[in-house]
């Protein structure tokens, strides 16, 4: 008979190592978990300078990262028009240290929670720095949703034209813990859900709603957008967005 799709990362599936997957392209592939990539088990692998398109998944659409106790990265990356049917349309995230940065997360989809990215769960330290969350869409969190008690460094991001739920939303429980977003220099924007902070964020400044300004590709600031420090005379100390 027909066999059914993969059941993690049906372009790539990485268990217990420690590897480096550059310059690489992930396009059209589906899988149970992670439709492209798939990185787990207690290893420290990292994505980098990589297109994950097209790709569909149940959890994690594009990526999907699972169980690691060492640091994983993504990095430089473009992660879009992925979907899942469930959570995290670009990236699922479960149980892991995270370092993510200066990565494009754009147009992908969930028909639950999560559209951009579902995190679920990370280890203390885990930190996503100058990326932008743009055009995603779910029901529950159209950019992000956190899950679970933890705490993640956000700083530096655009989280814009989400649809569905809010950019950013996080879980917490009835006992007052949840997840916890530590934010700093993070720009909203256009978010179908709204664009405040979610309930129990840490504000540590330079957080603030103001039309982006895009050029016509949906991701690249024009030469006004105060994504750009020379724009914000009054957050010098952010940098660039």
């Amino acid at each position: 008979g027909e066999r059914g799709p993969a059941w993690a990362g049906a372009g790539i599936a990485l268990l217990l190592t420690d590897t480096l997957v550059r310059d690489c392209v992930f396009r059209g592939n589906t899988a149970v978990e992670g439709g492209a990539v798939w990185m787990g088990g207690q290893g420290g692998s990292r994505l980098e300078n990589c297109l994950v398109e097209g790709n569909t998944a149940q959890y994690g659409g594009g990526v999907y990262l699972v169980n690691s106790e060492p640091v994983m990265g993504i990095s430089g990356c473009v992660i879009r028009d992925n979907s899942a049917s469930i959570a995290g349309g670009g990236i699922y995230l479960y149980n892991v240290g995270l370092e993510m940065e200066a990565t494009l997360v754009l147009g992908n989809a969930a028909f639950d929670r999560g559209g951009g990215m579902y995190v679920a769960q990370l280890h203390d330290g885990s930190w996503i720095e100058r990326c932008s969350i743009l055009a995603n869409s779910a029901p529950v969190a159209g950019g992000v949703r956190l899950a679970y008690p933890m705490t993640l460094a956000f700083a530096r991001n655009l989280v814009a034209h989400n649809a569905g739920g809010a950019g950013i939303d996080a879980v917490v429980s009835g006992t007052g813990s949840g997840a916890v977003l530590e934010a700093r220099c993070t720009l909203q924007y256009g978010n179908g859900g709204g664009n405040a902070l979610p309930f129990g964020a840490v504000d540590l400044g330079g957080n603030f709603v103001a039309a982006p300004l895009l050029c016509s590709d949906g991701y690249s600031p024009s030469a006004a957008s105060p994504c750009l420090p020379a724009n914000r005379v009054d957050l010098p100390a952010c940098g660039g967005i």
